[in-house]
């Protein structure tokens, strides 16, 4: 237990390099937590996503870098809460749009909590919207896992 919070670690073998990596998984949210950090919004996100936060883990990413998974909800943040370069070029709203997931090197996974567009998101490159917000994450995991 860390500042009152419950964490499993799990070892995994990575699959070229055969070296094991550390993934933590924080102990799953409340559905009133879920509602405090999203606000009148909450009901708008995914259920599956809802469901993750609130049945599995309260994020799942690599324990040494904090990245390459699904973002502890304290680092799931509105993109309008950044500075970006090319704010001017872009014709979305940023408000309802959240990074829940980061490579760790300024490239998210960003779900629009009203519509469930999901975008690739990138520090140096427009965003670029996806299809499906679990293949992308699924895709950054398997590169964090180094197939």
């Amino acid at each position: 237990m860390l500042d009152g919070e419950y964490s499993l670690l799990y070892t995994i073998l990575t699959y070229q390099t055969g070296e094991e990596i550390y993934y933590e998984g924080k102990q799953p949210v409340t559905v009133e937590v879920l509602k405090q950090k999203f606000g009148e919004n909450a009901p708008t996100i995914k259920q599956s996503i809802a469901d993750f936060y609130t049945h599995i883990h309260n994020g799942f990413y690599d324990y040494t870098s904090k990245s390459m998974g699904i973002d502890n909800l304290k680092n799931v943040n509105s993109m309008a809460d950044y500075d970006w370069e090319y704010l001017q070029q872009l014709d979305i709203d940023l408000i309802p749009l959240y990074n829940f997931f980061s490579n760790g090197m300024g490239e998210y996974v960003v779900l629009d909590i009203e519509n469930g567009n999901t975008y690739l998101w990138s520090s140096r490159e427009l965003p670029k919207r996806q299809s499906d917000f679990w293949a992308l994450v699924d895709e950054w995991i398997i590169i964090g896992l180094d197939f």
